[in-house]
């Protein structure tokens, strides 16, 4: 009981210590980066105008320290803890110089690597089925990665669903009574929620390959452990399986997005890993969404398909059936998301043209009357 009670004082201590440390800390760092000039130029990709600072990701990592000792209480995370630090620093470096994709891929390949070798694989197939779990264990987490990396495109969108997921882990982790492991998301998560204070809106500072290659992988590892974890099946009273599912459909927007954004390229002859605007966050954007609007969007898709796999869970529908269903309701939600795009953008033409027919009629009336009182000036001068 004695536990309990330190636990209980160790939740809201570590959130607060960890939320109020990144609010003091930031704006120095804002300070520090601009009198350095470390900033995130603009490009034709993204949405500023003006240089931001950059690499805003490294406060919140090292922050992570803070819930870093309960999270080592499990010896299968220390290995990918430490390798989501290393990641932590590769992203802060790729930031400054812009490693090459073979150099950050490199490290990523080896992180995943470790991890399964010291958290295990998702029991997706039967046991005999080793190396086909392990393909896609070590495929989710590299996928996953860098779809997070890739949703980091406009302001507080990373940030946002980043919260969105540490909050349902921490839900899932409170049922399971994994304490060391809540501990640590909490020390995260209070760090994030404080970078989101001078991100979302007009940003001040954006977290860069440091924050997303961080937390994309700590996000994954996070979920290898939690599909692992025999406690929380049986509190939440499923099998490994319907937990796989939950997990899939709550990191299922990002890594769909980039699925669909690779297999566009590629039908176009393209490279998959091309730079574009034709991700989910774009396309939303192109609609009149604002940065708040999109994150919003983001968060409450990714609601959505967690409850509907959760309630489909609770009707008892089979593994596949559930799989099918979450699938259709992607597909569902990109066809209107995408038949309202193609309604705005035709409104927009629409309204180009009709702009246009008026201009040419205002001059096509000037150079009537010009040439009328033109006529009329000759004839006067030839009477």
């Amino acid at each position: 009981m004695e536990n309990l009670n330190v636990i209980y004082l160790l939740i809201p201590g570590v959130l607060v210590s960890s939320l109020l440390l990144a609010f003091w800390f930031y704006p120095k760092y804002i300070a520090f980066l601009k009198v350095r000039n470390l900033m995130d130029i603009p490009d034709f990709r993204k949405h500023h105008i003006a240089p931001i600072p950059s690499s805003g990701g490294l406060v919140f990592g090292l922050l992570s320290l803070i819930g870093a000792y309960f999270l080592m209480q499990h010896s299968s995370l220390v290995i990918p803890y430490l390798c989501s630090l290393v990641l932590l620093m590769i992203g802060f470096i790729d930031d400054r110089k812009d490693l090459t994709a073979k150099t950050k891929f490199l490290f990523q390949i080896i992180a995943a690597v470790l991890t399964i070798n010291y958290i295990g694989v998702v029991p997706v197939f039967s046991d005999a089925s080793f190396i086909g779990n392990y393909m896609i264990t070590f495929f989710f987490i590299i996928g996953f990665t860098n779809a997070f990396n890739l949703i980091d495109g406009v302001d507080g969108l990373a940030g946002t669903f980043a919260v969105f997921v540490l909050v349902i882990f921490v839900a899932i982790l409170a049922i399971g009574s994994d304490f060391n492991t809540l501990l640590y998301v909490l020390s995260l998560l209070g760090g994030v929620l404080a970078f989101l204070k001078f991100n979302l809106k007009n940003a001040k500072i954006f977290m860069g390959d440091t924050g997303s290659l961080f937390l994309g992988f700590t996000i994954a590892f996070l979920s290898l452990h939690i599909v692992q974890s025999k406690s929380i099946f049986k509190a939440m009273g499923m099998d490994t399986e319907f937990i796989v599912l939950i997990i899939a459909a709550l990191l299922l927007l990002p890594v769909l997005d980039t699925l669909r954004v690779m297999f566009k390229r590629i039908t176009h002859k393209k490279s998959p890993f091309q730079a574009d605007r034709t991700h989910l966050h774009h396309i939303l954007g192109n609609c009149g969404f604002n940065s708040v609007k999109i994150a919003l969007t983001f968060v409450s898709l990714s609601a959505l398909f967690l409850i509907l796999t959760f309630t489909l869970i609770q009707l008892e529908f089979t593994f596949v059936n559930v799989l099918i269903m979450l699938i259709i309701a992607a597909i569902v939600c990109y066809g209107v998301i995408f038949n309202h795009y193609i309604k705005v953008h035709a409104n927009r033409v629409a309204a180009y043209y009709d702009e246009v027919l008026e201009v040419n009629e205002n001059k096509t009336y000037r150079l009537m009357e010009l040439n009328k009182q033109m006529s009329l000036g000759v004839l006067k001068k030839s009477s």
